[in-house]
């Protein structure tokens, strides 16, 4: 077995990283902590527990290109930072890092040990490039909801302190624009919530596995 089966089998019935957001969608009602968008996550862990798979991934253009250019990305990084003890988790060296204690985790797409990861995102249009490019943190936190919560994540499973967001354009004609860095700190108070939401759903996630094998038996 590969590297990426092993990786896909370590995923199974765990939450992960890059769709932890969706338990912080809570429910309009007050009989229910979690929403429509939390819900349905919640059902695909399941899923994954009865049939040992995880949900198959779609293959777009917009993946393929980041997927294409990860790799180079990850090289400018490299080059512009001056950093030399960069773990690059590549797409046929993928890692997952376990939650300790929680059917949870993530895969970070670099890491410097005791100190920060580094995530990458290639945007396959370059308008979304140039927003990345100027972003600020407070900004990211409210409009990039997704990649803040998977940061956090991801940093909370390295026991890591910073996480350094990059876009990366090799569109772009001047070199010095292709990458852009965020640098994103540990958000006690946000990943203190977070977990307290994965502790939540693990709990349901067991309640419902029980309530059909319960049926089934």
């Amino acid at each position: 077995m590969n590297k990426i089966e092993d990786w896909k089998n370590e995923r199974v019935g765990n939450f992960t990283a890059s769709n932890i957001h969706k338990l912080l969608v809570s429910s309009k009602t007050k009989d229910k902590t979690f929403g429509e968008t939390a819900m349905t996550y919640i059902y695909e862990i399941v899923a994954s527990m009865m049939t040992g798979e995880s949900k198959p991934s779609i293959s777009t253009k917009e993946i393929e290109w980041g997927n294409n250019y990860e790799a180079e990305a990850m090289d400018a990084y490299i080059e512009i930072t001056g950093r030399k003890n960069v773990h690059y988790f590549g797409k046929e060296n993928p890692v997952f890092f376990p939650l300790e204690g929680f059917f949870a985790g993530g895969s970070p797409d670099g890491l410097i040990e005791n100190d920060r990861i580094i995530e990458i995102k290639c945007p396959f249009s370059s308008a979304n490039h140039v927003e990345n490019s100027i972003m600020t943190l407070e900004l990211f936190k409210k409009e990039r909801k997704d990649y803040y919560a998977q940061c956090q994540m991801n940093m909370i499973v390295t026991n890591t302190l910073y996480c350094d967001f990059c876009s990366y354009d090799p569109r772009v004609i001047n070199e010095d624009h292709q990458l852009s860095i965020l640098v994103i700190p540990y958000d006690r108070v946000f990943c203190d919530n977070l977990t307290k939401r994965i502790e939540m759903a693990e709990e349901l996630r067991g309640e419902i596995y029980n309530r059909i094998i319960g049926k089934a038996a």
